[in-house]
């Protein structure tokens, strides 16, 4: 599956990285939040195309930056950037209670992102999703997440060039864990 969009998901990813250059007090203020808007956007599509990838549906470049034309669409990305934040946030106060607690939460919560782009339900609905689809498997997630960091760091060491390659590897497994996860609790 990744064979046949690699080049898709190259472009979306260095699209974002592109953009996060942009996000520095040198370019103004103006082109800062236009960047940080587009790049929520560019992130929303990267985790619709890695679900459409993993279910071996068409994916085309326009797809990247294919920004909402109907009210519903707009909505529903608010709706998943009011959910990242507050996963972060959970994440952010997780570590600062002792850092495990903030590996706990991750964990259990890492499939969000992915819940509230296939199955268009609220936040709080989202969250208790994900908590009920890894319960029980998070020594498994645990050890996904490591085996995801020593990829990522692999390719760091392959003179930066691998992180890109490793990143997308990464996201088709995350599809593919979430996928098998969410159908094993249907």
């Amino acid at each position: 599956k990744l064979k046949k969009y690699w080049k898709v998901l190259l472009v979306s990813i260095l699209f974002i990285v592109l953009l996060e250059g942009l996000n520095d007090p040198k370019f103004g203020i103006l082109i800062n939040i236009f960047a940080f808007f587009i790049n929520i956007i560019a992130s929303y599509n990267l985790t619709k195309i890695t679900l459409k990838i993993y279910e071996n549906h068409h994916v085309n470049f326009k797809e990247i930056l294919d920004i909402a034309s109907d009210k519903k669409e707009i909505k529903k990305i608010l709706k998943w950037v009011l959910g990242q934040a507050l996963y972060g946030l959970i994440i952010l106060l997780g570590f600062l209670l002792f850092i495990v607690p903030g590996i706990y939460f991750a964990v259990k919560y890492n499939f969000v992102r992915y819940i509230m782009i296939e199955k268009n339900i609220g936040i709080i609905e989202a969250f208790k999703e994900s908590a009920k689809i890894t319960n029980g498997h998070e020594w498994q997630l645990i050890s996904f997440s490591l085996v995801s960091f020593l990829v990522t760091f692999v390719g760091l060491i392959l003179l930066i060039v691998g992180v890109i390659p490793a990143y997308m590897l990464i996201l088709i497994a995350s599809a593919y864990v979430y996928k098998k996860l969410s159908i094993h609790h249907v």
